[in-house]
Formats: C-alpha cells, sequence, structure tokens
C-alpha cells in the first residue's frame, strides 16, 4: 500500500509542480533548480544541528524552558533556518529578482517541492494537505523576498540609453533583509504550529 501511496503522491508533487510552474510567468527552470539548492542547503544545515558539537542548543532549552516552550524554541530554529537559507538564493542583491515575481515564485515553489521528497511515505491525503499548504507559504514569502514595488523602472519608449537602477535600490539594505527575514520566520513557525494541529506529525521541515 505505501508503494500505491507513494506512486501517488509522486504524480501528485510532478503535477502541481508542472501545472504551477506553467502559470509562472517569467520563471526559468533555473529558478525550480535555485529554490532545490536552498532546500538542500537549509536540510543540510538543520542535520549539522544534529551533531555533537550543537548539542548546546537542546541541552539549553531543556534546561532553561519548560518541554512546551523548548518544543516552541526548536521550531522557531527549524523555521529561522529554512528562510535564511531561502532567502540566500532569492535575496535580489544576489540573484536579480525584484520586480520579476514569477523568478520569485519557481524559487519558492523549487524550495516547496525539494522539501516534501521526505514526505512521499505519509498517506496521500495528508501529503496533498502538507504540499499545497507548503508551496502557499515557500512562494509567498518567496515574493516578499523579492522586494517587490522596490526594483526601479525606467520607461523605455523613445531612449535608447536606459542608466543602470540607483545601487541603493537593488543592493543589500541590512535592516531590510533583517526584517524581511524575521517577517518570513514569524509566518513559517505559525505555519508549522497551524500544521502540528491538523496532521499531528512532529516532523517539520
Amino acid at each position: 500500500m505505501n508503494l500505491l501511496q507513494t506512486g501517488i503522491n509522486i504524480l501528485l508533487l510532478g503535477g502541481i509542480i508542472a501545472a504551477a510552474a506553467m502559470t509562472m510567468r517569467g520563471s526559468v527552470g533555473r529558478d525550480l533548480l535555485a529554490g532545490t539548492v536552498g532546500a538542500v542547503l537549509a536540510l543540510g544545515t538543520l542535520l549539522l544541528l544534529r551533531y555533537p558539537a550543537f548539542s548546546w542548543i537542546t541541552a539549553w532549552s531543556s534546561r532553561v524552558l519548560p518541554r512546551q516552550q523548548e518544543a516552541a524554541v526548536l521550531l522557531a530554529l527549524y523555521a529561522l533556518v529554512e528562510e535564511i537559507a531561502k532567502y540566500t538564493v532569492i535575496a535580489p542583491w544576489r540573484q536579480p529578482v525584484s520586480g520579476r515575481p514569477g523568478r520569485a515564485a519557481g524559487r519558492g515553489l523549487g524550495f516547496a517541492g525539494t522539501e516534501h521528497l521526505l514526505f512521499l511515505l505519509i498517506p496521500t491525503g495528508l501529503f496533498t494537505r502538507r504540499l499545497v499548504l507548503a508551496t502557499t507559504l515557500h512562494v509567498g514569502t518567496a515574493l516578499l523576498y523579492s522586494r517587490p514595488g522596490l526594483l526601479h523602472r525606467y520607461r523605455s519608449r523613445g531612449c535608447r540609453h536606459i542608466p543602470p537602477p540607483p545601487r541603493h535600490r537593488t543592493g543589500p539594505a541590512p535592516l531590510l533583509d533583517l526584517l524581511l527575514i524575521a517577517i518570513g520566520t514569524t509566518v513559517h513557525f505559525t505555519y508549522n504550529l497551524v500544521l502540528q494541529s491538523l496532521d499531528g506529525l512532529t516532523v517539520f521541515w
């Protein structure tokens, strides 16, 4: 039965990604790949945090915080790691996607699709709900991270030379970057709490 469920889930995963990618104007295959890289980066970081060298994190949280708060702190940490990894491959000062929501959404979709390769063995209905919710989350935060509206636009009608956008519009903006990551992490943390109440699974990513 698990093999059949897995086959159905693979078809669902591929179908959702293909259908969504076709509707994202301006998105290209390498944007999905960039999202995949971000997801692998996040997973690698989360696995690294399980090494003994980082055991002080769980030791500190279990010693200082009640059990329920400890679980919340770990959920927040997972969300923060994911959002930093996602921001790294979406931030307009690295890969200019500002003003091109299709490309940013494609990267969020690649992120969501890759992370759900880990959940292919769970029941089909549960998998579908997780995938749809995660796609909504990651595409939404990806659009947020692309800083829509901050790209300086020039009208090219009648102009042969179009000056480049001012550096401060596309370069790093530490306070804005931190604010966006904080918003994304808060949304992701809330998503994890909602997901926990919906399906009862203790596996989060």
